[in-house]
């Protein structure tokens, strides 16, 4: 069995990307140190899931808190460490909680 991918962020709609745009995103991604899948299959640690909201905005929401954020999305890199430091902070947010 496959040990699970640590760090998963979740965005169903890569699937309805350019494949060179999905991409740059996915890139953006990884060099914040997360994956960024399109799919939840073989997905054992998804913390976070994205939802396109239209006009270039994408919802974040966090499964450690289960809060959300809006985040424009036009720039990858900038979108990447914008949810980055979301998760990172939800996380600790929920450190302090346990």
């Amino acid at each position: 069995m496959h040990a699970p991918t640590p760090n998963v962020i979740l965005w169903t709609g890569l699937a309805d990307m350019i494949p060179s745009q999905a991409r740059v995103f996915r890139d953006a991604f990884r060099r914040n140190g997360y994956t960024l899948t399109g799919s939840r299959a073989a997905i054992c640690d998804v913390i976070a899931h994205l939802t396109s909201t239209g006009a270039g905005a994408v919802t974040t929401s966090s499964e450690a808190t289960g809060q959300a954020v809006t985040f424009a999305a036009g720039n990858a890199e900038l979108f990447a460490s914008a949810v980055a430091d979301f998760v990172a902070s939800e996380r600790e947010q929920r450190r302090k909680f346990q």
